[in-house]
């Protein structure tokens, strides 16, 4: 029987599910910018606003996909593959306003560097991007499994 959920496990399982997210959302990015090739040329953006629009747009293609993960089934791959289910402070599934904040204080922890997740060594045991959207989250046990019958 494992130990229960301690903050130093929590931080780990937390930054092993986003490591798992970042090898998908590249993907997903790179097949978003495709259309871009063909806007120039096959140049790529040197600056001005069409560069800012590329940015805003894979900014937002980041968005749907994360957000759709929270608020369809309260987790991304990452968090499935670690058994992380986030749900909002009042235990149901997340609204797209609390996705929206969520996302925007996760850039906020971005900018400072991910120091936002050492709150979770703290009380209330959260990440600076959950307690900013109301949220939390949940860490569930392994599945059992029954042996196979012959």
């Amino acid at each position: 029987m494992s130990a229960p959920n301690t903050p130093a496990k929590m931080l780990f399982r937390n930054l092993a599910a986003l490591v798992y997210d970042l090898l998908i959302l590249p993907a997903i990015l790179f097949i978003a910018a495709i259309p871009t090739v063909f806007i120039d040329n096959g140049e790529p953006f040197q600056q001005g606003w069409p560069r800012l629009l590329l940015q805003l747009w894979l900014l937002g293609v980041a968005f749907v996909f994360l957000g759709l993960s929270w608020v369809r089934g309260g987790q991304t791959i990452g968090m499935r593959a670690w058994r992380i289910r986030l749900v909002s402070d009042d235990g149901q599934t997340l609204r797209w306003s609390q996705a929206a904040r969520r996302f925007l204080a996760g850039l906020l922890n971005l900018a400072l560097g991910g120091l936002g997740f050492l709150l979770l060594l703290r009380p209330p045991y959260r990440s600076l991007h959950d307690r900013l959207s109301s949220t939390h989250l949940v860490y569930l046990p392994k599945e059992k499994t029954l042996p196979k019958k012959d």
